[in-house]
């Protein structure tokens, strides 16, 4: 069943709050459902004070997304990240052009300690809401930086090449 990977119940002893750490040294946005929430830095937020109109369990979910998407972001600033970046040298220290590689990447296990800092108290403050900036991507691809279109509709399939690959209308 597809659900068993998620929080089925509550816990027995829960006491009505999901906290969330930000526990760095800049605050963290998070978007869910077009509103931006903006998490401060070295404090502790309860998600269940926030109005995602949804269940306790709907609050868990986005809380550990938001947790994943925080780990993910101070995993790209620390070392770790680094190695992933780097290029494989031979002895000699020059690189390896054409050598064979793994696939450089990371999972969720070298998220998890960041995820687990996410659970730990800080000094408690509330989120800052707002709307989430949503970029119209369609409407960039197809403008030019004037906002005039630069892809032209083609008439006609066959005939829309020419030799030198203009477009023809």
């Amino acid at each position: 069943m597809p659900q068993e990977k998620f929080s089925q119940i509550l816990p027995k002893d829960w006491d009505g709050k999901f906290p969330f750490t930000n526990d760095s040294d800049e605050d963290f946005i998070f978007t869910w459902a077009k509103k931006a929430y903006m998490f401060p830095a070295r404090k502790t937020v309860d998600m269940m004070k926030m109005n995602f109109n949804e269940t306790p369990r709907g609050v868990q979910q986005i809380r550990m997304f938001a947790a994943k998407q925080w780990a993910e972001r101070e995993f790209f600033k620390g070392n770790e990240s680094k190695k992933l970046e780097s290029v494989e040298k031979d002895a000699q220290g020059y690189a390896k052009l054409h050598s064979f590689q793994n696939a450089r990447t990371y999972t969720d296990i070298d998220l998890k300690d960041n995820i687990q800092r996410c659970l730990i108290p800080l000094p408690e403050a509330n989120a800052l809401v707002g709307e989430a900036q949503v970029r119209n991507t369609e409407a960039e691809i197809h403008v030019n930086d004037e906002g005039a279109p630069v892809t032209a509709p083609i008439k006609d399939q066959a005939k829309s090449l020419d030799p030198s690959g203009i477009l023809v209308n």
